[in-house]
């Protein structure tokens, strides 16, 4: 059964990241482990999350954003077929609560070991990086925490070139590693002063942050992938070329990049078919409206209480 395209029209810039530690649930072969962490393990870390949140009932679960009045559009998935792949869910806890990749011990989720998290330095977060100390004092030299920024700054803002250059190498080194960390909780230090729901951003980029932090404090090598800004047409997702040096997408008509300066043609764009929201399903040709509706309303009845569930 076909499954909806998560994002419908443009789509941000974004960081796909992971900790690379062997694990049978897992390959670590792949020569993009981010993106092969996402495939392998999404449905499983969404089965967690919904357990937790206590979005599953009668072993359905269901996407946080169904609800009793558009029941119609409900999504969910069945929590068997996940386990008929990873197997017995006691066996899963073991594994993922054993496991010092995992960033969600703490939540008790499963599968914490990868993330994506918008990383556009435009948008509602962009005053953050301000040049002016005077304008926004505690703004941290970020030319400092990247101890071998490469490119000339001249006249452009190094806050965001270096923005650029943290997100550049699939596997940084250990001091990179430190100087991603450093400016992640610097951002999200700034952010929580503002008074804005950044809602699951800010709980993505503590991910991350907390990712970088495992890798340093366990050696454990964290790969990261930058993600241009593209567009979803439901069946395809294309993304924007993106300069070969810095992997920023904006360029001159003389194909300057607007962010390091090169000069040159840019890496071309890929184009994929849309992963769509992987596991979730709609339910009303597979439940019935009825049956469906029901079930809504259970939700709803539950009041968000896990422990309701049945």
């Amino acid at each position: 059964m076909k499954r909806k395209a998560a994002i419908l029209g443009p789509t941000p810039q974004f960081v796909r990241w992971t900790l690379v530690k062997s694990c049978e649930y897992r390959d670590l072969d792949s020569h993009n482990l981010p993106y092969a962490a996402f495939r392998q393990l999404r449905s499983l870390r969404e089965l967690s999350i919904a357990k937790s949140a206590g979005r599953e009932i009668d072993g359905i679960c269901i996407h946080s954003d169904s609800s009793l009045d558009q029941f119609e559009t409900a999504m969910g998935f069945f929590a068997e077929e996940i386990f008929e792949i990873y197997g017995d869910e006691n066996e899963i806890e073991r594994h993922c609560f054993d496991c010092k990749a995992n960033t969600d011990l703490a939540d008790k989720i499963w599968a914490g070991c990868f993330g994506w998290v918008s990383a556009s330095p435009f948008g509602a977060h962009n005053k953050l990086f301000n040049k002016s100390e005077t304008d926004n004092p505690g703004l941290p030299d970020l030319v400092k925490l990247a101890a071998d920024y490469p490119f000339p700054l001249k006249d452009r803002d190094p806050t965001y070139e270096v923005w650029y250059w943290l997100w550049k190498d699939l596997q940084p080194r250990p001091e990179k590693t430190g100087a991603i960390r450093g400016v992640l909780s610097w951002l999200i230090e700034k952010l929580s002063q503002v008074q804005n729901d950044y809602g699951d951003w800010m709980l993505e980029l503590n991910r991350l942050e907390s990712a970088a932090r495992i890798s340093e404090e366990c050696k454990i090598p964290l790969q990261l992938e930058l993600i241009p800004p593209g567009y979803s047409d439901g069946t395809h997702w294309k993304t924007f070329d993106f300069c070969r040096e810095c992997h920023c997408s904006a360029f001159s008509e003389s194909l300057e990049c607007q962010c390091c300066g090169r000069v040159g043609q840019p890496e071309k764009c890929s184009k994929k078919k849309v992963l769509g929201l992987l596991t979730y399903l709609d339910l009303v040709p597979i439940l019935g409206s009825s049956a469906t509706k029901d079930l809504m309303k259970r939700l709803q009845d539950l009041d968000g209480n896990p422990a309701d569930a049945g």
